[in-house]
């Protein structure tokens, strides 16, 4: 099929005298998210976990995803924030790149043209406290000229 494409396009060409086909490649992630919680919604740890996996597969639903789309901290985070009982969202992801670059984690997976992002494992842990600190305030850049708060 590649071939002949090809040599199709090889009958057409107008603007250039070589053209190269390239393959599409899949960049595998591991994604490991890390909420914190009040310890008195340890109790209600399955039924948050279920909330968390939904927005993570409509996150990485693949009708989202695009060859060359960059995945981002910040992106998957806003995804997940709609979760109201979790106080705040660690994420971080670990590719075979990362690992060759002695890198334990990354926040940002820079995909080429010809690649697309999927999810490898996908772990979900919770962290509990006990609920002293009353705000945490992150502030989210969603274009240079705005920035949302958002008070958990």
């Amino acid at each position: 099929m590649k071939a002949a494409l090809l040599e199709e396009l090889n009958k057409k060409k107008i603007f250039t005298d070589h053209i190269c086909i390239k393959d599409g490649e899949i960049t595998y992630v591991d994604v490991n998210v890390n909420a914190f919680l009040n310890k008195n919604l340890k109790k209600f740890e399955s039924e948050i976990r279920d909330k968390i996996t939904e927005r993570l597969e409509q996150y990485f639903s693949l009708q989202n995803w695009e060859f060359g789309k960059s995945l981002r901290e910040k992106d998957l985070i806003k995804n997940v924030a709609v979760i109201k009982e979790v106080r705040q969202f660690d994420v971080n992801f670990i590719t075979n790149k990362s690992i060759e670059d002695n890198k334990i984690s990354e926040n940002l997976v820079i995909a080429k043209y010809n690649e697309v992002i999927r999810p490898d494992n996908i772990s979900i842990n919770f962290t509990y406290d006990d609920g002293s600190q009353l705000w945490d305030v992150w502030c989210i850049q969603i274009h240079p000229k705005q920035t949302m708060l958002l008070l958990s």
